[in-house]
């Protein structure tokens, strides 16, 4: 069983949905790769995690609202990114969430809460 996966700056060009599947996984560290296109909603699957790491990639659009139900997760860095869209309202009170860099239409709701949106 795998719990701790790290493959940041290895040039990775997208996020598999298939990591969804490994489901024992606490800590995923994807940072500084060239990641595009969209966050997989499968992530939102991977309920052990505490920590997720996908900063300074070049992922786009919304993040998924299935990331709502990482409800142990106590690291969630999304920042330099090309996301838009609202956050997750689920997201909002989770002090160890990064998303400056990006363009999200909401960030007056939880500005003070994270740092995000500057």
């Amino acid at each position: 069983e795998l719990t701790y996966l790290d493959l940041h700056k290895n040039s990775l060009k997208g996020i598999p949905s298939e990591l969804g599947r490994l489901t024992d996984l606490t800590y995923l560290d994807l940072a500084g790769n060239a990641l595009s296109g969209p966050i997989p909603s499968e992530l939102g699957l991977l309920t052990e995690l505490t920590y997720l790491d996908l900063w300074v990639d070049a992922l786009r659009g919304p993040i998924p609202s299935e990331l709502g139900l990482l409800t142990k997760i106590t690291h969630l860095d999304l920042a330099d990114n090309a996301l838009t869209g609202s956050v997750p309202s689920e997201l909002h009170h989770n002090p160890g969430l990064y998303l400056e860099g990006n363009s999200f239409t909401n960030c007056e709701e939880f500005k003070a809460l994270c740092v995000c949106c500057g």
